[in-house]
């Protein structure tokens, strides 16, 4: 086989070039890919160039068996093709990251293997006619992150290399280098219409395959999540065009099984963070209680999980009654709806458990205290925690399907030191008529608290306050207690869109001296979503004092509003118990695409649960 190699510059920087590029896989693994089917639409490729048509230079002939080296994940499929097990790789698009030159660089070879650097790219072309020098000009021309450029080659598939450059050197790639990296390939590949792809990981699995922290999982990770769009309401003249298949890569090696397994993981979770932001980002008038509690309780049936539904008499019922007020003046009442995830088919009642509360207001108008044009368009999204918890669950069935539900010797599954996890959505539509709740109500909590209402657009802590009063009611021995709500613009103040509040109840400091609390930070960054440390002080709580009721929803002023939510909540933990309250109002919903995520509803804290239920991480 004969490789030839010319370059031509094109629209300023792009380089075309011209060879024998080939792969073959020893082994593949299919992995849950995303279940949103792709719109089966016409993507017609960008026409080839001619080899004929350009300059030749000679070259010798060279071999492809340096691919054997390699293992495929499938990261990406419609669902016709979940069960598939395909292996060929004979796609139309290789990518390959393309590392920054170092400030002192030679423009010697580097020799590391598994880099995205000459050696890796050697295995595509033929390396005597694609000197260092050449490879250093590619290197600056994709200097800046994200920066990328078609190579293209031959009758040999791989027809063509996308060379993306990754802005920082080989020895400072972190995951959100890769992330952003992957993003902008996802996004050269959608713009050239290309259908498949296999992305080379720019990492050796000899010296880290056993670690989750690796550019091959933050690759696995980041390519169904570059290709989502929420297009369930367009037409099929304006369907945006889409990746049908694509695979990572890595090189293989004795430790193949243990990543694979890792890999497979990624794949459940960012199942889940899809399901998050599809949930988010569909309408109010369609994704009201009643709708959620549906896909709800399908999901826990699809995955055999224990089910039970609270609906509005249950709440009246059980003096839930801040709940049934926030949801009053809804179409759709007020409800709660527990799914549980047991380790044991029949767990003891004195079972380990861990509970996670997602805020669900499917709509947030403000309630009479009316949200101004600007702020109320988006609300839609304001059961981003629901839609997290939800997520999570999905992740969570995709996990333990996968692995044969995970059972051990004793026939149980293992919920990384939990005995059961029980995940709550609790649904409510903040709507306006006569019988809407109105500021300085009164209204008696599931606790027993008095509380007086301090602003009715401050909802989202009643819903969550009777509900985690309920679950630990309900449960007993439970040894964690997580609630997760887009709960104050405060936090987003504070924080931007790029990281959620972390409170909790284990001190008054902004120190990670909470085991629950540096556990979800260390869940969340290995899936890039920030956990940043906030603090609940005495005057914060003190600010919730109230002469005609045993507390008020809210402080005394404007200022320090994200801790004076997190301290309400907080009294309605009870004593002793582990608790962290998560504020995504930043991150769940984005005003510009980030990278691999995306404008408008983006899923998040959806892995950050399930990876802290699924791996414990040292709580209980």
């Amino acid at each position: 086989m004969h490789s030839v190699l010319t370059t031509v510059t094109r629209c300023g920087t792009s380089r075309i070039l011209y060879g024998a590029i080939g792969l073959s896989c020893r082994k593949s693994l299919s992995i849950p890919v995303t279940r949103r089917a792709i719109c089966s639409i016409s993507c017609c490729t960008r026409a080839l160039p001619k080899a004929d048509q350009h300059r030749r230079i000679p070259c010798t002939k060279r071999t492809l068996s340096a691919f054997s080296e390699y293992n495929t994940v499938k990261v990406l499929g419609s669902r016709k093709d979940e069960d598939a097990e395909q292996t060929d790789l004979d796609t139309e698009t290789t990518v390959i990251f393309i590392p920054k030159l170092p400030d002192t660089s030679d423009s010697k070879e580097c020799d590391s293997p598994g880099l995205a650097d000459m050696t890796a790219l050697s295995k595509f072309i033929n390396v005597d006619e694609f000197p260092p020098a050449k490879y250093s000009d590619l290197q600056t021309s994709l200097a800046k992150a994200g920066s990328s450029t078609f190579l293209y080659g031959g009758v040999i598939s791989p027809r063509r290399l996308l060379a993306v450059g990754l802005g920082v050197t080989s020895d400072a790639m972190t995951a959100h280098t890769v992330r952003s990296s992957t993003a902008a390939a996802v996004a050269a590949l959608r713009k050239a219409e290309v259908q498949s792809a296999v992305f080379i990981a720019p990492w050796d699995p000899s010296t880290n395959g056993n670690n989750r922290e690796n550019p091959a999982a933050w690759i696995a990770h980041a390519v169904p999540l570059s290709d989502y769009i929420f297009d369930r309401h367009l037409s099929k003249a304006k369907m945006p065009k889409r990746l049908h298949h694509a695979a990572v890569a890595v090189r293989a090696d004795d430790c193949w099984d243990h990543m694979s397994s890792n890999l497979a993981f990624d794949g459940c979770i960012a199942e889940g963070t899809l399901l998050a932001r599809d949930l988010a980002n569909e309408r109010g008038d369609d994704m009201n209680p009643a709708h959620l509690e549906r896909i709800a309780t399908a999901l826990a049936t699809e995955y055999g999980f224990k089910h039970t539904v609270l609906q509005e008499d249950d709440l009246k019922r059980l003096n839930m009654n801040m709940m049934v007020a926030v949801g009053q003046a809804g179409r759709e009442k007020a409800r709660l709806v527990v799914i549980e995830v047991n380790a044991a088919a029949d767990p003891e009642p004195d079972a380990k458990t861990v509970v996670v509360v997602g805020k669900g207001i499917t709509y947030d108008s403000g309630g009479l205290n009316l949200k101004p044009t600007g702020f109320i368009e988006e609300m839609h999204m304001d059961m981003g925690g629901a839609a997290a918890v939800l997520g999570a669950v999905e992740s969570m069935g995709k996990i333990l399907k996968a692995s044969g539900n995970q059972k051990n010797a004793n026939g149980d599954r293992p919920l990384g030191g939990f005995s059961r996890a029980v995940f709550i959505v609790a649904l409510a539509e903040n709507a306006i008529d006569a019988l809407a709740y109105k500021p300085h109500a009164i209204l008696h909590s599931h606790k027993g608290l008095s509380v007086q209402v301090g602003n009715t657009d401050a909802e989202g802590r009643l819903v969550l306050a009777d509900a985690l009063s309920w679950a630990q009611t309900e449960y007993t021995n439970v040894c964690a207690v997580v609630d997760v709500a887009t709960l104050t613009g405060a936090c987003v103040v504070a924080l931007g869109e790029y990281a959620a509040g972390a409170f909790t109840n284990a001190d008054d400091s902004m120190c990670e001296t909470s085991d629950l609390r540096a556990a979800l930070v260390a869940a969340g960054r290995t899936y890039g979503e920030r956990l940043h440390p906030l603090p609940i002080y005495d005057g914060h709580r003190d600010e919730l004092d109230d002469v005609q009721a045993d507390v008020n929803s809210t402080g005394a002023s404007r200022y320090g509003g994200a801790c004076t939510a997190a301290a309400f909540l907080e009294k309605f933990i009870n004593d002793g118990t582990p608790w962290c309250h998560v504020d995504i109002a930043g991150p769940a919903m984005t005003s510009k695409d980030q990278g691999h995520v995306p404008k408008g509803g983006t899923g998040f804290g959806s892995a950050t649960i399930a990876n802290f239920v699924s791996k414990g991480l040292g709580i209980c």
